[in-house]
């Protein structure tokens, strides 16, 4: 469904559902500012930040928005932003304020606890908007993160890790000592109470109390894979070539693909009636009824 508005660029980096519409954040290009655009569902409100006029957001790309109460956060490569959209203020934390690193590659939230993942480490930023190190001894890349409890969940380069509370050491996750269980993971989600992470390749997940099971190859039909969201029994899932739904067993199911989709896919959500594609070319939705298998 093309939808007749215009956002301040083209190149849509995040989207994230919230009641009543999405934000969409958009990157700097030559032709355009960075800035975060609320839609209504109904089409009705199209409302734009861009930053201080004078010189716009300190930053170029954004990879991941999700809210905190009023607040919305996104990760970008020059640090987390809390934006305030009721005031139209932002505030970033960057390295001067005790990030390792400001460029950030996951983004996740947990009982009003926001948690970062750099380059170079993981933090967190708790209510009163102080930033504190997760595993102080960890001086990794963290690709995804997720919380449950007082565990901390990190997608690494070498598989899935994880820390506990405030202890500096992180360890490979608990059952995934076999070889072949030692992949990248570059995203992690939640299916009910499956904990499901994403590799290059396939599905990597855990019910509780069960060991860690691999699914079949997506890359297949998708290419190289990228970022997931949860819907209905299953999940949606991107790559280089578009995107698929998948259960865990299943392979690609209705994927979308070149002419559906018109750029690179960067992040996905679901809304009640929508599912919402941030693309390099555009934001895109698809009418969730006619897409589902």
């Amino acid at each position: 469904q093309r939808l007749p508005f215009v956002l301040p660029g083209n190149v849509v980096g995040a989207v994230y559902a919230v009641p009543g519409g999405v934000w969409a954040a958009n990157d700097r290009t030559a032709a355009s500012d960075v800035g975060f655009t609320f839609i209504a569902s109904d089409l009705s409100q199209f409302n734009a930040m861009q930053g201080p006029p004078a010189t716009g957001f300190p930053f170029t790309q954004v990879r991941h928005l999700l809210g905190q109460g009023a607040a919305l956060w996104a990760g970008t490569d020059h640090g987390v932003v809390r934006l305030d959209p009721a005031r139209g203020r932002d505030r970033v934390f960057a390295e001067g304020d005790g990030l390792p690193d400001s460029r950030i590659l996951a983004l996740s939230t947990r009982y009003g606890i926001i948690t970062a993942g750099t380059p170079r480490g993981i933090l967190r930023i708790d209510d009163s908007l102080r930033v504190h190190p997760v595993g102080p001894g960890f001086s990794g890349a963290a690709l995804a993160l997720t919380t449950s409890g007082d565990t901390t969940w990190i997608g690494t380069s070498e598989g899935l890790a994880i820390t506990v509370g405030d202890s500096s050491e992180v360890v490979r996750a608990p059952g995934l000592n076999t070889a072949s269980l030692q992949v990248p993971v570059v995203a992690l989600a939640w299916l009910a109470d499956t904990l499901v992470a994403l590799t290059p390749d396939q599905l990597l997940w855990r019910a509780p109390r069960s060991a860690w099971k691999l699914g079949p190859s997506l890359s297949v039909v998708l290419g190289r894979m990228r970022t997931l969201v949860a819907d209905r029994g299953g999940l949606w899932v991107p790559g280089d070539n578009g995107v698929a739904f998948a259960r865990l067993t299943s392979p690609a199911l209705r994927p979308l693909l070149a002419g559906d989709i018109p750029g690179d896919v960067f992040d996905l959500a679901v809304d009640p009636d929508y599912l919402w594609v941030a693309t390099s070319g555009g934001l895109v939705r698809f009418l969730l009824d006619a897409i589902r298998p």
